[in-house]
């Protein structure tokens, strides 16, 4: 059994769900991709700036002569069908006061579980071949676009929606890459069988997909639900009951509906209930989320996705909690609540907002309230 042979297999041992090879040649499709993002202005400040970092591995890693690509599923039986209602940005009544959290943030964090299978799988992997290799490994944390490398390994193709399809698993894979000393034969990039297919830039509830392969994270809801700050206006609404990440163009993929389940999915904290979400206390928040990949954005900005989402349910009996969310002593929860209770109306909303107006000293929720009050709702 070759050195590849022997890591196919262990990787499989230790519940790997995809792998592939490729070169140490340098990534010259998402190198032509990243250069046009930059000249658009569309790399967030998530990404590195340095192109060239970004593209050529053996910047990150001068002795590599392989890399190897792995996935983790974490398609779910519950959700192999979705929600009509879900894909179209609405909730069914029962869960208007739940929010959402993306499926890769159901259970642990992806980036500890790869990890440990990754070491896992190092550590096996030279046990079998009895010698040792010099290597190093990222799970969404190196420079290297870890989507670009996957292609490249072939792992999946690159859907309209910028996400990578495999055929078995669809989109609900996370990915890490391990760069290593040795020689392994490369795997081949798939060909595309998006099609005539566009369901996902249909779902995008805020035309992040501008056209097929091309992405304005700015708008993108996940992006949104991650970046720090007051959200613009214009794009509340179409955030809907996100907490955290978004699936929309996902879950209308005729692939991912055809997807097989694979053996990582959790079902904790999937639709947190939003008062009580709002309620926690950073102890309460640390014990319930500081293991999730949803964690490491902070109680901060996700309470202010919910409070958000509190007002996208348009439901009176979201008041308290925003009116509660009134009195925090952080503004980005008031100017959102402010919002928020201009999105439900009615004359209690308008009283509270009106008393807040009196008492509020910083500009940028005085706006806020002062918008919510020239609401037609109010």
């Amino acid at each position: 059994m070759n050195p590849k042979e022997r890591l196919i297999q262990c990787a499989i041992e230790i519940g790997f769900d995809l792998i592939g090879v490729c070169g140490p040649d340098k990534l010259s499709e998402a190198e032509e991709i990243l250069t046009r993002r930059q000249e658009e202005g569309y790399l967030t400040p998530f990404t590195p700036a340095c192109i060239e970092e970004r593209v050529n591995p053996a910047k990150t890693f001068p002795e590599v002569k392989s890399i190897i690509s792995v996935g983790l599923s974490y398609a779910h039986s519950r959700d192999k069908v979705p929600n009509p209602e879900l894909t179209a940005g609405k909730a069914p009544a029962k869960a208007k006061l739940s929010g959402r959290m993306a499926r890769f943030a159901w259970g642990r964090d992806y980036h500890a579980v790869l990890r440990e299978k990754v070491n896992s799988l190092m550590q096996e992997w030279q046990q079998s071949l009895g010698y040792t290799l010099n290597w190093a490994a990222y799970v969404d944390t190196g420079p290297l676009p870890d989507r670009a490398v996957a292609w490249r390994s072939g792992l999946g193709w690159y859907g309209k929606n910028c996400t990578l399809i495999s055929p078995k698993f669809g989109s609900w894979f996370v990915l890490g890459e391990i760069l290593v000393d040795i020689y392994l034969e490369p795997d081949q990039p798939l060909k595309d069988s998006c099609e005539e297919c566009d369901r996902c830039l249909r779902a995008c509830p805020t035309g992040a997909l501008e056209e097929p392969y091309r992405l304005n994270a700015y708008r993108c809801v996940s992006y949104l639900t991650q970046a720090p700050g007051l959200i613009p206006r214009e794009l509340r609404q179409a955030m809907g009951r996100q907490l955290y990440g978004c699936d929309l163009c996902q879950e209308v993929c005729p692939h991912n509906l055809q997807a097989e389940i694979g053996g990582n999915g959790e079902f904790h904290h999937a639709e947190p209930h939003l008062e009580e979400f709002l309620a926690l206390s950073n102890q309460k928040f640390k014990a319930a989320f500081g293991k999730t990949t949803a964690g490491w954005r902070g109680k901060k900005l996700l309470q202010r996705n919910a409070v958000i989402a509190l007002g996208n349910s348009g439901s009176p009996e979201a008041l308290p909690a925003l009116i509660r969310a009134m009195a925090d002593p952080r503004p980005e929860i008031r100017g959102h609540a402010a919002w928020a209770l201009g999105q439900i109306g009615g004359p209690e909303a308008k009283e509270v907002l009106e008393q807040a107006l009196a008492k509020e000293l910083r500009p940028e929720v005085r706006a806020e309230i002062a918008q919510a009050l020239q609401n037609r709702k109010v």
